[in-house]
């Protein structure tokens, strides 16, 4: 009897549960913005190419041409190749989402977050559509670093962490198994897993 007055109940766990269907949608968030930059891509090499073909098509006079076609032409589809290039880089990465956001391509590490590292830089793809837009002169773009136990660093071109975590934080990270690259991270001061704790 004396012990039932010393008895307290387990402290609620109130994290929400993560599961691998919030994971999915999470990647399926991500391809609809891959495909929002496909259609921007594909947008571009239409203006382009139909501005291309005007040009050729005014300057090019079968008859008495103001300047040779050779002259006209290859610098102009050279245009063309360069800013179709772009559409098929952005084709290849709204793909790979793609197959991320459907199928089962990544897997959960728990990691601890060692590090934040402010002002470091990585390097942007060449055909990028920031590149194609003109947003900047150089191939570097600023970001936030982070730093895992485990999996290494991760950075804002990838992964945004809130103001809430901290270094000494654990997470469950999203990791891409072709190259090992962070793609999402959990804080488990906020989620538990649904396998964890017998959770279902």
């Amino acid at each position: 009897m004396a012990k039932d007055l010393y008895k307290y109940d387990d402290p609620v766990d109130e994290r929400k549960t993560l599961t691998f269907e919030m994971i999915k949608n999470s990647e399926k968030a991500e391809l609809t913005g891959e495909i929002v930059g496909c259609v921007i891509a594909f947008l571009w090499v239409a203006l382009v190419g139909g501005a291309v073909g005007a040009c050729i098509w005014f300057l090019h006079d079968p008859v008495n041409p103001p300047i040779s076609p050779f002259v006209i032409t290859v610098p102009l589809m050279g245009v063309v190749a360069y800013v179709a290039c772009f559409f098929f880089y952005q084709m290849i990465q709204t793909v790979k989402a793609a197959k991320y956001a459907l199928g089962h391509e990544y897997h959960v590490s728990l990691d601890t977050l060692n590090k934040i590292c402010e002002g470091e830089h990585d390097r942007r793809p060449h055909f990028s559509l920031e590149n194609l837009a003109g947003r900047g002169r150089h191939r570097d773009n600023t970001v936030t670093a982070y730093y895992f136990e485990k999996n290494g660093r991760a950075s804002t071109t990838n992964l945004y962490l809130r103001a809430s975590d901290f270094p000494g934080d654990t997470f469950y990270l999203v990791i891409r198994n072709r190259d090992g690259a962070v793609m999402t991270a959990y804080n488990t001061k906020k989620y538990r897993l649904e396998t964890e704790n017998g959770t279902t």
